[in-house]
C-alpha cells in the first residue's frame, strides 16, 4: 500500500467511525423515548436493556452503514478539496481515479458487511427484539411456535389444521388432515392425530384416528392407530408456516427455499417474498453508488463554499432512498416484476453516478473526443 493510500484511508476511517457511533447513539436515543416507560414499569435490568438494543443493531446498521460512509466521505473529500490536497497529489502524477481506489475498496467492504447481515442477523432482529421485550415484561416467549395453522398443499390438495406448529422441534399438536382423492378431488379420508412429528423427511402421525369415506355414501370406516408413517404428506413444517411470516423476518436461505419450492402459492402472494429476496441482492450496492456521487459533487476547486456540494449530496441521498422504497412497494403489490422493483433504482442512480464520476475524472471527455475522431474519420 502506497503512502497516499494510507493517508486517504486514515483520513476516512476516523470520521467514518465517528459517524457510525453518532448515528447509532441517535437511533438509540430516539428508540429509548418510545420504550422507556416499559423499562421503568417492569424495572428492567441494565443487561436486558443492553440486550434489547444489541439484537437490533444489525437491522439499524442496514441504514446507518451506507449513510455514515457517505457523510464521512463527503467530509474527507470536502476538506481535501478545500485545502488543495487533491491538487497536490495530482501534480505529483497521481490521477483522481488512482487516489480513490482505497475508498472504493471501503465501499465494497461496507456492501459485503450488509450482505452478511442480510443473511441472518438482520431478518431475525425483530423476533429477537420481541422476545427480549417479553423477557423484560415477564411474559413467556414463543419463538418459532405458531398457533391455529391452516395450510393447503397446492399439489396434493391435502388440507392441514394444526392447533400448534413448532418449527424448531418439527412437531405439530392436535392435527386434522383432509385427504382428497387424487382423481375426483373429493375428500377420501379425514385423519385426526394428537401429534405429527417430521423426521428424516417423513411425517409420523401419533395417536391418530382415520375416518375413511366410502364411495357409495355408506357409513364411514373408523380406525384407531398408535402411529402412521405418512408417506403421502410431502410438506415440511417450515412450508406450512412460511406464508404466515413476514418476508422481512425470514432468513435469506429460508426465503430462497420458500420462493423456489415446488409448488408454491400464487404469484400475487409470492410477489412480496420475491421482492424482498431481490431487494437483499440490490440494496447493499447503495454504498458504491454513493461513492460515485460523493466524488462527483465533493471534489471541487471552489474552496469558498461547501454548501452547494453538500446540498446536492443530501438531495441525491433522499431521492435514492425514496426511489428504492417506492419501487419496493410496487414490487410487493405485484404492480411491477420483483427483480425490476429491486434493481431499477440501483441501475438508474448507478448509471447517473457513473456518468457524473466519468465527467469528473475526464472519462466522458475522452469518450466524446474519440467519438468525434471516429465520426470525422468516416466523413473524411
Amino acid at each position: 500500500m502506497k503512502i497516499v493510500d494510507r493517508y486517504i484511508l486514515s483520513a476516512l476511517i476516523k470520521p467514518f467511525l465517528f459517524c457510525l457511533i453518532a448515528f447509532f447513539f441517535l437511533w438509540i436515543i430516539v428508540d429509548l423515548f418510545n420504550n422507556l416507560s416499559d423499562f421503568v414499569e417492569n424495572k428492567a435490568p441494565l443487561m436486558l436493556v443492553l440486550k434489547f438494543y444489541a439484537v437490533q443493531l444489525a437491522d439499524a446498521a442496514q441504514t446507518i452503514l451506507p449513510v455514515a460512509f457517505f457523510f464521512s466521505l463527503l467530509f474527507v473529500l470536502g476538506n481535501m478539496s478545500h485545502y488543495r490536497e487533491l491538487v497536490g497529489f495530482q501534480s505529483g502524477g497521481l490521477s483522481l481515479v488512482r487516489m480513490m481506489v482505497g475508498i472504493f475498496i471501503i465501499a465494497l467492504l461496507v456492501s459485503f458487511t450488509q450482505y452478511l447481515l442480510f443473511y441472518d442477523l438482520t431478518p431475525t432482529a425483530k423476533s429477537r427484539m420481541d422476545n427480549t421485550m417479553k423477557e423484560i415484561q415477564g411474559r413467556p416467549s414463543k419463538e418459532n411456535i405458531y398457533s391455529e395453522v391452516i395450510y393447503k398443499n397446492p399439489s396434493t390438495g391435502i388440507v392441514w389444521f394444526a392447533q400448534e406448529v413448532n418449527v424448531a422441534q418439527r412437531r405439530c399438536v392436535q392435527v386434522e388432515l383432509l385427504v382428497p382423492d387424487s382423481i375426483t378431488k373429493v375428500d377420501e379420508r379425514k385423519i385426526f392425530a394428537a401429534q405429527a412429528v417430521y423426521n428424516n423427511a417423513q411425517w409420523e402421525l401419533i395417536r391418530c384416528r382415520v375416518v375413511s369415506f366410502s364411495e357409495n355414501e355408506g357409513p364411514p370406516k373408523i380406525q384407531d392407530l398408535d402411529s402412521i408413517k405418512a408417506d403421502f404428506l410431502t410438506v415440511t413444517p417450515y412450508q406450512m408456516v412460511a406464508a404466515l411470516r413476514p418476508p422481512k423476518e425470514m432468513r435469506w436461505g429460508e426465503l430462497h427455499d420458500f420462493i423456489y419450492a415446488n409448488p408454491h402459492p400464487s404469484e400475487v402472494l409470492m410477489a412480496e417474498y420475491k421482492t424482498e429476496h431481490f431487494y437483499r441482492m440490490a440494496y447493499p450496492l447503495v454504498s458504491p453508488i454513493l461513492f460515485l456521487f460523493a466524488i462527483a459533487f465533493a471534489v471541487t476547486l471552489d474552496h469558498q463554499s461547501r454548501a452547494a456540494p453538500l446540498f446536492k449530496c443530501l438531495i441525491t441521498l433522499f431521492l435514492l432512498f425514496l426511489w428504492i422504497a417506492l419501487s419496493k412497494s410496487f414490487g410487493k403489490g405485484y404492480r411491477i416484476p420483483a427483480w425490476i422493483a429491486a434493481f431499477n433504482g440501483i441501475a438508474i442512480f448507478g448509471l447517473i453516478g457513473l456518468y457524473l464520476f466519468g465527467d469528473k475524472v475526464g472519462w466522458v471527455w475522452m469518450l466524446k473526443h474519440r467519438m468525434k475522431r471516429m465520426l470525422s474519420g468516416k466523413s473524411g
